[in-house]
């Protein structure tokens, strides 16, 4: 049992802990400037400490908040890939069901609004400027992952690393009370809780430059959810440490076999 226990803990602690700090490289195979730093440097400003490698997120399954609706905006696409890349939801329990959002090109002034029915977990998007319907999908679930889409070069990547070889394909940075950013190019604006700034690798990570550039936009009014697996595990620890107490009460009061 204590064995056991041990384990469990070292599971615990290694869940806990902090995520590795090269995931994202401060260079680019763009050139000079053009490395994920650089850029959040460049929209938030020097007066922000804001280190890439310490902010960022991962993860796979996501909601959008109560509303039921959300925005997505292009930030920035540097990739060689960029006119191919297409990017939209997936149905957490088919990632083969999936939502385009933005179908790839230069569509980084087009904002759409992503809304989904929570009764019957159908999603649409709408152009925002027109508000004329884009296209839509019945999900299995009101929760869902993004996706990363290259028909050309044949590369299909998922926020679930775990669809992905077990590779973060995609980083997530959440705005926060006092944060402010210009990334549009029409001055510094609050960059608020509920706003999520997603950064893709469009290339097979361990073959690309780790960059994180390839495509990044802001995802507004979503929220993560928390992994089963993780939740499981945490609930095993506290089973284990339950068993492990009521053994050592039975001990100390002197039970016999």
């Amino acid at each position: 049992m204590k064995a056991f226990a041990s384990m469990t803990a070292a599971g615990l602690l290694a869940l806990s802990g902090t995520a590795t700090a090269d995931l994202i490289s401060d260079t680019s195979d763009d050139g000079p400037g053009q490395d994920l730093q650089s850029l959040f440097d460049g929209w938030l400003g020097n007066d922000q400490d804001f280190d890439v490698n310490e902010q960022y997120e991962t993860h796979a399954n996501w909601q959008i908040g109560a509303s039921g609706s959300s925005a997505a905006t292009f930030i920035v696409s540097i990739a060689g890939n960029a006119d191919n890349n297409a990017f939209g939801f997936y149905d957490q329990n088919d990632p083969s069901n999936r939502l385009e959002v933005f179908g790839g090109g230069n569509e980084n002034a087009e904002k759409r609004t992503i809304t989904v029915d929570l009764e019957d977990n159908t999603f649409q998007t709408v152009n925002l400027d027109t508000q004329e319907l884009v296209d839509e999908a019945s999900f299995s679930t009101a929760n869902f992952g993004f996706y990363l889409e290259n028909d050309v070069v044949g590369n299909l990547f998922f926020s679930n690393a775990d669809l992905n070889d077990g590779e973060d394909q995609m980083v997530a940075f959440q705005g926060g009370d006092g944060m402010t950013a210009d990334f549009y190019d029409t001055g510094d604006a609050p960059w608020l809780s509920n706003e999520w700034v997603l950064a893709w690798e469009d290339m097979p990570y361990q073959e690309s430059d780790q960059d994180f550039n390839d495509l990044v936009l802001i995802v507004e009014s979503v929220t993560p959810v928390p992994e089963p697996m993780t939740l499981g595990l945490l609930g095993l620890g506290l089973v284990a440490v339950g068993l492990a107490s009521r053994r050592a009460r039975r001990q100390g009061g002197g039970a016999t076999a």
